[in-house]
């Protein structure tokens, strides 16, 4: 089976997802990077796209974004004339970040005009597109998690040697939140509810360390953790050999999401053996139940003061691995492939 995938290994750097999904695909499939170039060269038999409409649309002048959207839509009609089949991986209910909203749903139209099938990462995800993309209520579902990180990044520090290196007494109660900084991951919320924890004879800090968005939102981060001696920000893109020394000094990930379908961000938490805290949406719930409430933390609602404080309180020793036997990529992989071939 030829596949040619949008992105396929490209990617790896920045999140490897596509990668890991891609080069543990059994031998008998073949998997080519997407290219303007191949897609007019050769013939597939299938078509996989990963964030079509955010990656396109995102584009800041919109002459580019929009010639990138009409090139795009006449390379799914050739696709769709040689008898490729095109599939979708809807990642979340809705792009978090689109510059022009009518080119966006114009084109997710189209999108769904095309589309032969398409693979959400979890049950809730799967009744968000019916709800959210009434078009696909004919076109075949699948729903393939999201497999976990480990084994990707280095992981030899001991906790007490990545605290060294971010200057962390030991008996430090450490929260993290690790992670690109946009508007819907409520990180300046996060910094608000972590400074009215009261003073105990345990002290916490919490760790931020993640790219924001635009400069706007990097002064909001800023200004909320104004003058606090126990906030550390790192406000940089986070190497991937530095994961390991903040994910092994943390007690606690703390996500605090406006919105969370996936999570890429929790499952690398549980790939580091750290537990996350986490709003009981989408596919945490799933995980809840896979992994374990030790692991998975969830509550409903915004972030409070009494959640952020039951959290931390209700932090135990737990087994040395959090269990991922669910989210192994072999068997993700296979059930990709049977999603091709049903199709």
């Amino acid at each position: 089976m030829k596949v040619i995938a949008w992105p396929a290994f490209k990617t790896r750097y920045a999140n490897p997802y596509t990668w890991l999904l891609y080069s543990h695909m059994p031998e008998t499939v073949s998997v080519t990077e997407f290219s303007l170039k191949q897609l007019l060269r050769e013939r597939f038999d299938v078509f996989h796209m990963h964030w079509p409409v955010e990656t396109l649309v995102r584009h800041p002048n919109i002459w580019i974004a929009r010639m990138r959207v009409l090139v795009f839509w006449l390379l799914l009609k050739l696709s769709k004339w040689r008898g490729t089949k095109i599939v979708w991986t809807i990642h979340d209910e809705k792009p978090h970040v689109v510059l022009y909203e009518a080119l966006a749903d114009w084109f997710t139209e189209q999108l769904i005009a095309h589309t032969d099938g398409y693979i959400n990462l979890c049950d809730a995800g799967k009744i968000a597109v019916q709800q959210s993309l009434p078009g696909l209520a004919n076109t075949p579902g699948f729903v393939v998690p999201h497999g976990h990180y480990r084994g990707c990044y280095a992981d030899e520090l001991s906790r007490d040697e990545a605290r060294s290196q971010l200057n962390l007494p030991p008996h430090t109660t450490a929260l993290l939140y690790l992670g690109y900084i946009s508007p819907y991951k409520n990180v300046p919320h996060l910094i608000e509810v972590f400074r009215q924890l009261p003073i105990s004879n345990k002290p916490f800090v919490l760790i931020v360390a993640g790219k924001p968005d635009d400069e706007a939102l990097k002064q909001a981060v800023c200004a909320a953790a104004k003058e606090a001696n126990n906030i550390q920000l790192h406000l940089r893109f986070i190497q991937d050999d530095e994961l390991q020394i903040f994910f092994k000094a943390a007690d606690l990930v703390v996500l605090p999401f406006e919105e969370i379908l996936n999570s890429g961000s929790l499952l690398l938490s549980l790939s580091f053996n750290r537990p996350v805290l986490a709003p009981n949406l989408g596919a945490v719930v799933n995980w809840q139940t896979q992994i374990g409430p030790d692991w998975v933390k969830t509550y409903s609602g915004p972030l409070t003061i009494e959640i952020l404080q039951e959290a931390v309180r209700s932090l135990q020793p737990v087994s040395a691995e959090a269990c991922l036997d669910t989210l192994e990529w072999n068997a993700i992989a296979q059930q990709t492939l049977d999603a091709y071939q049903s199709l």
